[in-house]
């Protein structure tokens, strides 16, 4: 992650200094592959790249450094948010709030099964023109999967190349497709039915 005081104000100047950034240390790995991975514009600003431990202390001396955070997998859990929440279906925050609508929801997760009926978007307005993400190809995964309900998915895989590792068919697919269903179900859950 970088400073917030010595980070560029666009997204695109963000992407450039970013990559500039990584470039400065050494452009790219030896076998010729690029060791910048991807730039975090959103909730976080920083970068994800490939870098040698010598790499990476070059760039943790700079005054713009705020933190380093080792790729890593998380453990899945499920709970009952709305109750954790302590949300109100008659009063509060749900109703106060016009039971989210006009909201768009991100989710970080194990991926997304359009075909569930629980991203049927009958009934549902045009997507919001402040929408700027994007609905990504990948195996068994096509923009075409996206509607006015399902209106952005990305698969982060670069991390995993990165490392040597491996997407198999036959325990996960290289895109935003859910293998293990708990993103579908933790999706379906802050979407809702409609």
């Amino acid at each position: 992650m970088t400073s917030r005081a010595m980070n560029p104000s666009s997204s695109a100047l963000r992407n450039t200094w970013h990559r500039a950034t990584v470039d400065s240390i050494s452009p790219s790995l030896s076998d010729g592959e690029d060791k910048f991975l991807y730039s975090h514009n959103h909730v976080a600003h920083g970068f994800s790249a490939r870098l040698t431990p010598s790499e990476l202390a070059k760039i943790e001396e700079s005054p713009a450094h705020r933190a380093t955070i080792k790729e890593s997998f998380g453990k899945l859990f499920t709970t009952h948010s709305s109750k954790f929440l302590g949300l109100k279906h008659s009063s509060g925050l749900w109703p106060n709030s016009s039971y989210g609508e006009d909201v768009i929801i991100g989710i970080l997760d194990t991926g997304i099964w359009p075909e569930s009926a629980s991203f049927c978007d009958k009934g549902m307005p045009p997507v919001p023109p402040r929408w700027k993400g994007e609905c990504e190809n990948g195996t068994a995964f096509s923009p075409s999967h996206c509607n006015r309900k399902l209106i952005g998915a990305r698969s982060f895989s670069k991390g995993l190349a990165a490392a040597g590792l491996n997407i198999s068919q036959m325990y996960d697919y290289d895109s935003a497709r859910d293998f293990a269903g708990h993103g579908t179900h933790t999706s379906s859950t802050a979407a809702g039915p409609l």
